[in-house]
């Protein structure tokens, strides 16, 4: 019994010696890189067992140490251009780059007047009503502008502004050329307004009383509110028919002059202008054709840039000034030669 109690005090002496006692923080671990070689002179590092494993290449390993002390973790430095480059990210295949872009509007149908087609939203026919068209060219002039406007794609924007010496908008009235306080003169009404062309480049160059016109020159009279008033008319069958209404039964008059119905139709400013009519213009003295023709073509720039295609309905003589109007505005021009056998039909439009 002396012995056992004996040797119980020596272990238990033994087990408070080497046992530590609660420490009074959490225990830190901190991280040291330390090479194979120096393990012998470090007086901190603990051998592994020995085991019967064949010795490996000389490598660096991470040691661990016990200690109250911060944290601090040494890692070595790494070269980044040394490093592969990423993988290219994946693309979703539901999704289509396209659809953060608006859709492009689809192309516009094309209007055709006598083989002259056109891609337009807002356009103009600018037509020749004269007493020169008799016959077969009237014929032919309201069959193929009927046609046209019936043809009108739906969201086009139009107008149809007849023209000979006056001009005016279709559905406007031009009454019978008559003298009007002495001068040779054409009046156009729409509703309520009144608008006098006279015949004549000025006073001097006037006719006679009682003698007709010897130019097709008009201008518009002194004192009055300027040329007829329009607007476009939007593409419906209430309005097309309107419009073929008013081709079929507006009357041909005296005189062709081209300022006053191009002056109109580039006021509108649409982009484009089917400009039809069957002979030359008369113009004042000291004033030529190319010149006149030149004044349009500026005030076309300057004011909407519209292309002006132009149809010569069988007269030649018109042909030069037609292609100077149609290439200075970017424009074509098509010379319209007989076509026998046509006969207006004279019918009300369809519905």
């Amino acid at each position: 019994m002396v012995a056992t109690l004996f040797h119980g005090a020596i272990i238990f002496s033994l087990m408070c010696f080497i046992l530590p006692g609660k420490p009074e923080g959490i225990p830190q671990i901190s991280l040291s890189h330390v090479s194979v070689e120096n393990t012998a002179e470090s007086p901190a590092i603990r051998k592994p067992p020995t085991r019967s494993s064949p010795p490996r290449p000389r490598e660096a390993f991470v040691v661990v140490e016990s200690a109250f002390s911060a944290t601090s973790l040494a890692l070595p430095q790494t070269d980044q251009s040394s490093l592969p480059p990423l993988p290219a990210p994946l693309e979703s295949p539901a999704f289509d780059p396209s659809w953060t872009k608006a859709p492009a509007a689809p192309p516009e149908p094309p209007v055709s007047f006598f083989g002259l087609s056109a891609e337009t939203r807002r356009l103009v026919f600018a037509v020749d009503f004269s007493l020169s068209l008799q016959g077969e060219r009237e014929l032919l002039m309201r069959d193929e502008l009927t046609r046209s406007l019936r043809a009108l794609p739906p969201g086009v924007e139009y107008a149809v502004i007849c023209f000979a010496g006056p001009a005016w908008y279709a559905g406007q009235m031009p009454g019978e050329p008559a003298l009007i306080d002495g001068h040779m003169a054409n009046v156009v009404t729409d509703r309520e307004s009144r608008c006098l062309w006279r015949e004549g480049w000025d006073a001097e160059w006037l006719p006679h009383p009682g003698h007709l016109p010897r130019s097709a020159l008009y201008h518009l009279a002194p004192g009055e509110a300027g040329l007829p008033k329009g607007a476009f008319l939007r593409c419906s069958p209430e309005n097309i028919a309107r419009s073929i209404r008013a081709v079929r039964e507006t009357p041909l008059v005296f005189g062709t002059d081209w300022r006053w119905p191009l002056t109109m139709a580039i006021d509108l400013k649409p982009d484009t202008i089917f400009f039809l009519t069957d002979g030359v213009f008369g113009t004042g003295p000291g004033v030529g054709r190319e010149e006149m023709i030149d004044q349009i073509l500026h005030h076309n720039q300057k004011t909407v840039g519209a292309r002006i295609h132009t149809v010569s309905l069988m007269a030649p003589l018109a042909l030069g000034e037609l292609e100077r109007l149609s290439k200075g505005s970017g424009g074509r021009h098509k010379l319209v030669e007989a076509a026998p056998g046509l006969v207006w039909a004279g019918r009300p439009p369809e519905p």
